[in-house]
């Protein structure tokens, strides 16, 4: 298994299961802060520098929405992947990936098997922020081509002779 340098926030009530999952991970190539409480992640959350949060489904409700809420505004390349740990049934981990959940994974639950989702949600995660960054780069590149017409429109009403794509299409293709 290849190393990995991708940062996990695990919240769980239950210290046992928190200390397991810390270890599986840890054992996995994450580097890993584990919490009982939002509070305790939460500065970790909102300075997005996690890249993945796994939770227990025990945490509350208000706990789970909490999370959400307060990764929702970052801006996505920023944005962990949210992983929820649910021993519900088939339609209660619908309605959790309906409210934002990334992955939804059965419990009790195969550590080969969660370890292979959370690569998958870290290869999708890579995915999205190549695609942010392409998407920024393009933005960027238009803003500069935007200038430069204006720059160039400038400079032709100036002096009169620059050369503008129209006057080369129109010298050329006349």
């Amino acid at each position: 298994m290849v190393p990995t340098t991708d940062k996990a926030v695990v919240l769980s009530p239950d210290a046992g299961h928190r200390e397991s999952l810390r270890l599986l991970l840890r054992g996995a190539g994450y580097e890993v802060m584990a919490a009982e409480v939002l509070e305790a992640a939460a500065a970790t959350l909102r300075a997005g520098e996690a890249d993945l949060v796994l939770l227990d489904d025990s945490l509350p409700n208000t706990t789970v929405q909490a999370v959400l809420t307060s990764i929702e505004n970052l801006p996505i390349a920023m944005r962990p992947r949210v992983v929820l740990l649910c021993a519900g049934d088939a339609a209660q981990r619908g309605l959790w990936l309906d409210q934002g959940i990334d992955e939804v994974v059965p419990v009790p639950f195969e550590p080969d098997e969660l370890l292979a989702r959370l690569r998958s949600q870290m290869r999708l995660k890579r995915t999205v922020n190549e695609l942010d960054r392409k998407v920024r780069n393009s933005e960027e590149a238009y803003q500069v081509a935007q200038t430069a017409c204006r720059w160039l429109a400038v400079t032709e009403k100036r002096t009169g002779d620059a050369f503008s794509l129209g006057r080369v299409l129109r010298v050329g293709f006349g």
